[in-house]
């Protein structure tokens, strides 16, 4: 995992403007234009740096293409519970980068920032980021009614976990 660079826009485009990998996505918009990649990642810094999203970059090992990204919002927020997110783009499915990005994340997160609780979701027909989300230890929650922002701008069902900090 790596910050994200203003070179990797292009990918990032190519990786997202996919309308299955949208379909099964929460908060990416669709389509997703290789101006917008630009926008989305010039904003990463200041966001990080108010505590509101900590976006990384997931790449294959020495030096290998940007596959996906893993990040957490309201990390560093007193008032809301921090929320986990992460994608693979699709030709990378079902090969576990997803569980171990986002391992790593949770663990980075948990052991630098008085965070208690981390959450996640998924769309009810998502069922492996439900996986993912189990193989990282989150209990689940429930499934509920959520507006979501993004390409859909409506209600949709999700499932939500959470996972609590060890103890010690």
């Amino acid at each position: 995992m790596r910050p994200f660079r203003p070179d990797d826009a292009f990918r990032l485009s190519q990786l997202l403007n996919d309308k299955i990998f949208a379909e099964n996505t929460c908060r990416i918009p669709y389509p997703y234009e290789e101006h917008t990649a630009r926008v989305w990642i010039a904003t990463q810094q200041e966001a990080f740096l108010q505590g509101d999203e900590l976006s990384l970059a997931v790449a294959l090992k020495n030096g290998g293409p940007l596959i996906g990204a893993t990040g957490v919002m309201h990390f560093n927020d007193p008032v809301k519970v921090p929320e986990l997110g992460f994608w693979i783009g699709r030709e990378y499915w079902g090969r576990g980068y997803c569980t171990e990005a986002a391992q790593a994340l949770l663990d980075y997160v948990f052991s630098a920032y008085p965070v208690t609780e981390i959450q996640a979701h998924h769309f009810v027909h998502n069922a492996a980021s439900g996986r993912v989300m189990r193989k990282l230890g989150m209990a689940y929650l429930g499934r509920f009614q959520r507006f979501i922002e993004g390409h859909l701008n409506r209600d949709a069902q999700i499932e939500v976990y959470s996972i609590r900090r060890a103890a010690g």
